[in-house]
């Protein structure tokens, strides 16, 4: 398992290009197991909700600084 300059592993990353592509479950298994992760259906759903968990608590952080740059600016 690798990390990346994002943070995330490769298994993460293919995770999260699932729930980009909308896939169903079964279409979301099969792709891992196509990119050469193969996982099961509880350890899809843990990955996923890591990846919703980090990403719901890192939004806000992300969009008040990115607020804060483009307002100060605008004088």
């Amino acid at each position: 398992m690798t990390i990346n300059q994002r943070g995330l592993t490769d298994k993460q990353r293919a995770v999260v290009a699932t729930i980009r592509m909308r896939l169903t479950l079964p279409q979301s298994l099969d792709y891992m197991k196509g990119e050469g992760f193969p996982v099961s259906q509880a350890s899809y759903y843990r990955i996923r909700s890591w990846i919703k968990k980090y990403t719901i608590t890192k939004t806000p952080l992300y969009s008040r600084f990115w607020f804060r740059a483009t307002t100060l600016g605008k004088n």
